[in-house]
Protein backbone atom coordinates (compact mmCIF):
# COMPACT_ATOMS: atom_id res chain seq x y z
CA UNK A 1 0.00 0.00 0.00
CA UNK A 2 1.28 3.43 -0.97
CA UNK A 3 0.87 6.29 1.62
CA UNK A 4 2.15 9.07 0.02
CA UNK A 5 2.23 10.68 -3.12
CA UNK A 6 4.59 13.00 -4.97
CA UNK A 7 3.45 15.24 -6.93
CA UNK A 8 5.72 18.63 -7.75
CA UNK A 9 3.99 21.43 -8.27
CA UNK A 10 5.31 21.78 -12.02
CA UNK A 11 3.44 18.69 -12.79
CA UNK A 12 0.22 19.44 -11.29
CA UNK A 13 0.10 22.78 -13.73
CA UNK A 14 0.74 21.69 -16.72
CA UNK A 15 -1.55 18.27 -16.23
CA UNK A 16 -4.06 20.05 -13.68
CA UNK A 17 -7.03 17.65 -15.04
CA UNK A 18 -5.34 14.62 -14.68
CA UNK A 19 -3.00 15.47 -11.59
CA UNK A 20 -5.96 16.47 -9.80
CA UNK A 21 -7.90 13.20 -10.51
CA UNK A 22 -5.04 11.17 -9.82
CA UNK A 23 -4.43 13.23 -6.73
CA UNK A 24 -8.27 12.78 -5.72
CA UNK A 25 -8.39 8.88 -6.32
CA UNK A 26 -5.52 8.62 -4.24
CA UNK A 27 -7.01 10.23 -1.29
CA UNK A 28 -9.84 7.76 -2.38
CA UNK A 29 -12.61 10.56 -3.31
CA UNK A 30 -14.21 11.09 -6.69
CA UNK A 31 -13.12 14.55 -8.43
CA UNK A 32 -16.70 16.39 -7.27
CA UNK A 33 -18.17 18.99 -9.72
CA UNK A 34 -17.81 21.61 -7.21
CA UNK A 35 -14.06 20.86 -7.42
CA UNK A 36 -14.12 20.98 -11.60
CA UNK A 37 -16.04 24.13 -11.55
CA UNK A 38 -13.41 25.47 -9.37
CA UNK A 39 -10.88 24.50 -11.13
CA UNK A 40 -12.42 25.42 -14.36
CA UNK A 41 -13.22 28.97 -12.49
CA UNK A 42 -9.85 29.75 -11.60
CA UNK A 43 -7.51 28.23 -14.48
CA UNK A 44 -8.94 29.03 -17.23
CA UNK A 45 -8.50 32.76 -18.40
CA UNK A 46 -12.20 33.84 -19.81
CA UNK A 47 -13.45 32.25 -16.81
CA UNK A 48 -11.80 34.34 -14.43
CA UNK A 49 -12.15 38.27 -13.90
CA UNK A 50 -9.71 38.75 -11.82
CA UNK A 51 -6.19 40.01 -12.63
CA UNK A 52 -3.62 36.95 -12.16
CA UNK A 53 -1.57 38.75 -9.05
CA UNK A 54 0.58 36.60 -6.42
CA UNK A 55 -2.08 36.56 -3.61
CA UNK A 56 -4.40 35.47 -5.63
CA UNK A 57 -5.39 31.52 -6.71
CA UNK A 58 -6.92 32.97 -10.43
CA UNK A 59 -4.23 32.24 -13.11
CA UNK A 60 -3.58 29.95 -16.10
CA UNK A 61 -1.40 26.91 -14.62
CA UNK A 62 0.71 26.23 -17.37
CA UNK A 63 2.31 30.48 -17.70
CA UNK A 64 3.28 29.86 -14.14
CA UNK A 65 5.61 26.85 -12.75
CA UNK A 66 8.80 28.71 -15.30
CA UNK A 67 8.08 32.05 -14.76
CA UNK A 68 11.15 32.09 -12.79
CA UNK A 69 13.10 31.44 -16.08
CA UNK A 70 12.27 35.07 -17.30
CA UNK A 71 12.00 36.67 -13.63
CA UNK A 72 14.91 35.72 -11.74
CA UNK A 73 18.79 36.43 -12.70
CA UNK A 74 21.00 34.27 -14.04
CA UNK A 75 23.28 34.62 -10.95
CA UNK A 76 20.23 34.54 -8.85
CA UNK A 77 19.36 31.26 -10.19
CA UNK A 78 23.22 29.64 -9.68
CA UNK A 79 22.74 31.08 -5.75
CA UNK A 80 19.23 29.35 -5.66
CA UNK A 81 20.60 26.16 -6.89
CA UNK A 82 24.01 25.91 -4.98
CA UNK A 83 21.81 26.54 -1.71
CA UNK A 84 19.11 24.35 -2.79
CA UNK A 85 21.61 21.87 -5.03
CA UNK A 86 20.13 18.34 -2.54
CA UNK A 87 16.44 18.89 -2.80
CA UNK A 88 16.88 20.08 -6.48
CA UNK A 89 19.09 16.47 -6.83
CA UNK A 90 15.81 14.69 -4.65
CA UNK A 91 13.28 16.20 -6.10
CA UNK A 92 14.53 15.47 -10.03
CA UNK A 93 15.21 19.11 -11.42
CA UNK A 94 17.93 19.93 -13.91
CA UNK A 95 20.38 22.15 -13.29
CA UNK A 96 20.80 25.06 -15.38
CA UNK A 97 25.05 25.37 -15.34
CA UNK A 98 25.11 28.31 -18.48
CA UNK A 99 22.97 30.78 -19.60
CA UNK A 100 22.52 28.85 -22.88
CA UNK A 101 20.73 26.26 -20.29
CA UNK A 102 18.61 28.71 -19.57
CA UNK A 103 17.09 29.60 -23.42
CA UNK A 104 17.48 26.17 -24.34
CA UNK A 105 15.78 24.36 -21.21
CA UNK A 106 11.67 24.97 -21.32
CA UNK A 107 11.03 22.59 -18.93
CA UNK A 108 13.92 21.91 -16.13
CA UNK A 109 11.90 18.96 -14.75
CA UNK A 110 13.49 15.45 -14.64
CA UNK A 111 12.20 11.73 -14.77
CA UNK A 112 11.46 11.40 -10.87
CA UNK A 113 12.42 8.87 -9.36
CA UNK A 114 12.70 8.98 -4.90
CA UNK A 115 16.45 8.32 -4.53
CA UNK A 116 17.08 7.55 -0.47
CA UNK A 117 20.55 7.36 -0.44
CA UNK A 118 20.12 11.36 -1.20
CA UNK A 119 17.99 11.75 1.79
CA UNK A 120 19.82 10.14 4.49
CA UNK A 121 23.37 11.90 3.60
Amino acid sequence: MTYYRVLRYEEFSLDIWNKSQELFSFLGFDLSDASRKFLTDHTQKEKYKAKPEVWNTFRNPKDTPFHWMQSLTFDQILKVQKDCHRVLELWGYQVINTKEDLKSVDNPLLKFKLNYSIIYI
